[in-house]
């Protein structure tokens, strides 16, 4: 749909939808930081770009709206492993681990 560009204002952007759907954005950051396997002080963005495409007579545009949200990635936490317990390589399908004995200098 066209859109005389003398008469655009904000709230005509995605038919008076711009409001709902950066707070579905909002909501998805909200989620995001309450999640335990993010890092806390990680940043997260909101982006909503607008692209305003002019006609030839330039009385008149057709507007694109973009939104996105750029998240903390999900990561686990660190575990500790003891790697001289030769009963978890094995549970885990590594076989043929051989013991190193070190001596003392």
């Amino acid at each position: 749909m066209k859109t005389p560009i003398a008469e655009l204002t904000l709230k005509q952007i995605a038919n008076g939808e711009i409001s709902q759907i950066f707070d579905e954005r909002l909501q998805e950051v909200r989620e995001n930081i309450n999640d335990k396997r993010t890092w806390a002080s990680a940043p997260r963005k909101i982006i909503l770009e607008i692209t305003i495409k002019p006609d030839e007579d330039r009385e008149s545009a057709i507007i694109y709206l973009s939104a996105k949200s750029r998240l903390a990635a999900t990561t686990s936490k660190p575990q500790l492993v003891d790697l001289t317990n030769q009963q978890y390589f094995k549970s885990q399908g590594f076989f043929g681990i051989k013991e190193v004995k070190r001596e003392n200098n």
